[in-house]
């Protein structure tokens, strides 16, 4: 009778030992899967960031290419995320000609720079919501600072076709004499924002700009176009953002 019993253990061990190991790997495929499904996730969230962190490198780089062409000598101001990058702006002479920056172009009338005839439809002084509304990922302006909103049209005039978002460099600058560019100071996702889109003679195009400013330099704002290759501020034309 011992025999037998310890036959039957002996035949049983192995059987009793695959259940044992079938079960944990059906506990392990479950755990898995279920892992499988939180890696998932994770990786789109990790996706949406890096999406939003190119944004912020193309936004970088283009700002070096505006600040090698409007000159000056760049700082970076304290506080805060989306400290303002700021340029200082040197004074384009008297109001004799219309465009300067002690004589803006009235708001609302189209003036030529470049290829371009540009001209200023509608302000959002403080457009920090819209903004903020428009995209999850886009950073508040830092402390002490809002979101300007600028929408201008623009009708090409060259011979060949433009781009209005590669052609001409845009900015502001207020009291504080300081160049708010729209790289160096990018809002990030704004609504309705410029097209990047190529231009035919005659072709229009419009959107809005945007910078984050020292809520301070708002009530002084001009802002100031000029083409994207120059080297003379000559060619930079001033328009005004208030009637």
């Amino acid at each position: 009778m011992l025999a037998m019993k310890r036959w039957m253990l002996v035949w049983m061990t192995p059987l009793l030992v695959g259940l044992v190991v079938v079960a944990g790997l059906g506990s392990r495929g479950t755990a898995r899967a279920q892992t499988s499904g939180a890696d998932a996730v994770a990786t789109v969230a990790a996706l949406q960031t890096e999406v939003a962190g190119l944004r912020t490198d193309v936004d970088a780089l283009q700002t070096q290419v505006a600040s090698l062409n409007q000159g000056g000598t760049r700082s970076t101001a304290s506080g805060g995320t989306g400290g303002l990058v700021a340029t200082p702006v040197a004074s384009t002479g008297g109001s004799d000609a219309a465009g300067t920056r002690e004589d803006p172009i009235p708001f609302g009338a189209p003036a030529r720079v470049g290829d371009w005839t540009v001209t200023v439809e509608r302000v959002e002084a403080d457009g920090t919501a819209l903004v903020m509304t428009e995209y999850e990922f886009n950073e508040p302006p830092g402390p002490g600072e809002q979101f300007v909103l600028v929408r201008v049209a623009g009708t090409y005039e060259g011979n060949e076709t433009g781009s209005f978002y590669f052609d001409l460099a845009y900015a502001m600058v207020g009291e504080s004499a300081v160049a708010y560019t729209i790289f160096g100071d990018s809002c990030g996702e704004i609504p309705d924002g410029m097209p990047i889109a190529d231009v035919s003679p005659g072709g229009m195009v419009s959107g809005n700009l945007c910078w984050s400013v020292r809520s301070e330099d708002v009530a002084s704002l001009v802002m100031y176009i000029e083409p994207l290759a120059s080297f003379d501020e000559s060619e930079r034309v001033f328009f005004a953002l208030r009637p």
